[in-house]
Formats: structure tokens, C-alpha cells, sequence
């Protein structure tokens, strides 16, 4: 009896691993067209399938490997450093990214995720932006009606930003905002803060996503 109720325990272990893993967000999108049931700005978990027929497009970047792929038509399959395609084409390069810090629980993207990067002992910030204007991904404050973001300077006085912000993500690139290279920021909603710093030789112009991340 105890054997048997060993190899069942063991069984439902095995059963259970491919959920599991398939909880565990791995990439965030960048860009997307030809796929339902996502957008820019939403996590795909490892273990995720997505079919782009022969013309869709999907850019991902990957939070754990800074790896941003480009993939066109075909199935995708999600991984934990790189997607599986099959019957499309992929072009991979290497981003700038902090990869390290870049890691999200499922229960974080329950609701498109939520709080994951936050301050170190010492003060500060676990990081680190490789451009001038921030990418920042609302989560579980994301709504139609929009959230209220408020950016200010911690490393040396100067006057908060507010921004309204409806849907996923506030783009400072698209609102023509650039912060201060090697600057220490925080940004805020509600209660709700997050510190990031801009790296000392963060790029002025067009970057991927994954490289101008910061995740609420």
C-alpha cells in the first residue's frame, strides 16, 4: 500500500511539473501583430504556444538571457532563454539588460505583473536602465481609465514629473521624456514605488524595451 501510494504521489508530481513551468513568466513582448491574446508589454511564460500563421510578427525580449528575438510566421514555443519555432523564421541578438534582476514570479504577472524591482542595502537601486527614456510597465495598476505615475530625482533636487498613463505601460520615449544619464529616480503610484537608475551610458534614441524596462 505504501508503495502504491508512492508511485501515485509521484505521479501527481510529474503531472503537476508542466503547469508549473508553464507559470513561470520568461519573456515580455515587445512587439506583436498576427497573434490574439496578447499585446506589447504583456509576460509569455515558459511553455506557452503561440501561432503567428505565415505573416505575423512577434519581438520578444527575454528577462533572463537579454536575449530579443524577432519572429516571423510559424509556432512559437515559449523557453526559459529562447523560444522554439517552428515553420517561421528568427533573428536573435543580444541586449543590453539587467538580466540578473530582471526575473518575475508567477503570482508577480498574476495581472500582467507587478512590483519586482526594488531597492538594495545601501540605497540603491537593483536596476539599471540602458536608456534615457524608461520603459515602465504598470501591472497590477494598468486600467483603461489610467494610472497616475509620478517620476522624481533622488540623487539631487529637482522638480517630479506626473504623467497619466492609460493601458500596460508608460513610454517616456513616446511622451519625448529623457532623464539624466547616471541619474537615480523613483517612480511612484499610489503607494506603490519602484527606484531605478539610468545607466552612465544609456543611448539617446530607439532601444528595445527589454533594455528600458522597469516593472511595476
Amino acid at each position: 500500500m505504501l508503495r502504491r501510494m508512492t508511485i501515485a504521489a509521484a505521479a501527481i508530481a510529474i503531472a503537476a511539473a508542466p503547469s508549473a513551468l508553464a507559470a513561470a513568466p520568461a519573456a515580455l513582448v515587445e512587439e506583436v501583430s498576427g497573434a490574439s491574446g496578447i499585446q506589447p508589454f504583456d509576460y509569455v511564460e515558459a511553455g506557452r504556444t503561440l501561432a503567428l500563421g505565415n505573416g505575423g510578427v512577434l519581438v520578444l525580449g527575454y528577462l533572463k538571457s537579454c536575449l530579443k528575438e524577432t519572429i516571423t510566421g510559424g509556432t512559437v514555443t515559449i523557453g526559459t532563454e529562447q523560444s522554439a519555432v517552428a515553420g517561421g523564421k528568427v533573428q536573435r541578438e543580444r541586449v543590453e539588460c539587467d538580466g540578473g534582476n530582471l526575473r518575475l514570479t508567477a503570482e508577480q504577472t498574476g495581472k500582467s505583473g507587478v512590483t519586482v524591482f526594488r531597492v538594495a542595502p545601501g540605497n540603491e537601486p537593483v536596476v539599471r536602465v540602458f536608456s534615457l527614456s524608461p520603459a515602465l510597465s504598470l501591472g497590477r495598476h494598468a486600467s483603461a481609465s489610467g494610472a497616475t505615475v509620478v517620476i522624481e530625482r533622488v540623487d539631487k533636487p529637482d522638480k517630479p514629473q506626473s504623467f497619466t498613463a492609460p493601458g500596460a505601460a508608460l513610454d517616456l520615449a513616446k511622451a519625448g521624456v529623457r532623464l539624466v544619464r547616471g541619474g537615480l529616480y523613483r517612480a511612484k503610484i499610489g503607494e506603490d514605488a519602484v527606484q531605478f537608475r539610468i545607466d552612465p551610458l544609456a543611448v539617446d534614441g530607439p532601444a528595445p524595451a527589454l533594455s528600458r524596462l522597469v516593472a511595476f
